[in-house]
């Protein structure tokens, strides 16, 4: 029987062999490429290199050039809050608040922080929009507030944009939804489709334009017009923005060109509540387009306080530095407040928003 100390010393042995059987195969197979072979390698690798860059220094630039598209056309960061004044008069049982919040959208913006006060009922997505809703009890007369607020990193996505990027970011299984008529965008009427006839070009660009520049040109600017559809807009040729942006809308789809309704707030101007459009193209995905920028001046502070206004030229590809936080894809879910009374009681309320938006880089 052989002692363990031998058995040992055995399986060393072996290890040993092994080693020196692959380290023999190792040296044949070198031999058998020659040097020509180990020299072309290391030529290759060091062409490589020096084709890359000629130092370290311009490595990194090299590899600063090859990062994501995004920076050809870089994000800007603003915080911002949206404070909505509910103003109930008389006693209510249950006040429901519901407010599209802004979302992350794809080449266009993300939030990178987000704030609900007071904690909503719940979150949710309608399938299209983010919706926080809030619900109070037992209210009395008085006023109920409620916060949004958050960081946005944020760029418009006009047609320059998109040409530039040059890529589909969102594409759309199902575009059906986006060329019917639809609440206030009557573009099965007769007096839409006779008009969108004459703005019909040989593109889908050109049609775009045609149906931009119409409306910018058309329209005159009226903040005091009621609620109405776009066949009225047309017939009275005046509104305000969400007027301008379902008229355009409906002579889209007239002209089977896929357009939707977008609300949020502007950045400049104060951050006021807006409504635009936006046009579906298969190269490019969804692209802003705001037909009401020429009625609407752009103003602003500079750091002496003082304030300037400046009248866009009217360019449909361009949003002439007018930047937007998208809150919501339809005027309904922007927000909307309800209430439950029981008994004889008959409150009413009203609503108010205040947005505040700051550039934070």
């Amino acid at each position: 029987m052989k002692s363990k100390k031998s058995h040992d010393y055995s399986e060393i042995i072996n290890v040993l062999v092994l080693i020196a059987i692959v380290v023999l195969f190792v040296a044949v197979y070198i031999a058998g490429t020659g040097k020509n072979g180990l020299k072309s390698v290391a030529i290759k690798t060091e062409q490589a290199y020096v084709n890359k860059a000629e130092d370290i220094k311009a490595a990194k630039k090299a590899l600063k050039k090859e990062s994501p598209e995004k920076d050809k056309i870089p994000y800007n960061k603003y915080s911002f809050n949206y404070t909505y004044i509910i103003d109930v008069k008389g006693n209510a049982d249950v006040v429901t608040f519901k407010v599209a919040v802004p979302k992350d959208e794809k080449e266009k913006q993300y939030i990178s922080e987000l704030n609900l006060s007071p904690k909503p009922a719940r979150t949710y997505s309608d399938g299209v929009n983010n919706i926080a809703e809030f619900k109070f009890t037992n209210v009395k007369t008085g006023k109920l507030n409620v916060v949004v607020s958050g960081i946005v990193n944020q760029r418009t996505y006009d047609y320059e944009t998109a040409k530039v990027l040059n890529r589909n970011p969102h594409k759309e299984a199902d575009l059906s939804q986006y060329l019917k008529p639809a609440y206030l965008i009557e573009s099965n009427d007769a007096s839409i489709i006779k008009t969108a006839q004459t703005l019909r070009g040989k593109t889908q660009l050109e049609t775009v334009e045609n149906t931009f520049n119409f409306v910018s040109k058309n329209l005159k600017y009226n903040v005091s017009t009621k609620l109405m559809g776009a066949k009225d807009v047309l017939k009275i040729k005046q509104g305000k923005c969400m007027d301008y942006s379902n008229l355009m809308i409906a002579l889209l789809r007239a002209n089977n060109i896929p357009s939707r309704y977008v609300v949020g707030y502007m950045i400049k101007d104060g951050g006021g509540y807006h409504a635009w459009v936006e046009v579906y193209y298969e190269k490019y995905g969804w692209v802003a387009y705001d037909p009401t920028m020429i009625a609407m001046p752009l103003s602003y502070k500079d750091a002496s306080g003082q304030i300037h206004k400046e009248t866009a030229t009217i360019e449909p590809s361009k949003s002439h530095g007018r930047r937007y936080i998208a809150s919501a894809r339809n005027m309904v879910s922007a927000y909307q407040a309800s209430m439950q009374t029981s008994g004889k009681s008959r409150p009413s309320l009203s609503l108010e928003d205040r947005p505040q938006i700051k550039k934070v880089q």
